[in-house]
């Protein structure tokens, strides 16, 4: 069974959408952290399914996402969960 769901709201470096915005050094410390001691991470959707994993996800679809959070994705073969929020596709906001 998944021991943590960390949830993210965006990946930023020197812009604070909120108190679950990291930096990018931020999020891949976690990252790096939890892989060190044996933790990988899986799909939401599979969370209950496996053991010593965490699930990371992420609220809104921020490009943040993509931009740096990605890459860390990449660096240590993890995936995330990422919640868009449609009605706000195309706009500004």
């Amino acid at each position: 069974m998944t021991e943590a769901v960390f949830a993210y709201h965006a990946i930023a470096d020197g812009v604070d959408f909120s108190a679950t915005t990291v930096t990018t050094r931020q999020f891949a410390g976690h990252c790096a952290d939890l892989s060190e001691v044996g933790y990988r991470s899986t799909r939401l959707d599979r969370a209950q399914d496996e053991s010593h994993t965490v699930a990371l996800t992420f609220d809104d679809g921020y490009d943040s996402v993509i931009e740096h959070a990605a890459p860390v994705f990449v660096e240590y073969g993890w995936i995330g969960t990422v919640f868009v929020s449609t009605q706000h596709i195309g706009a500004d906001s």
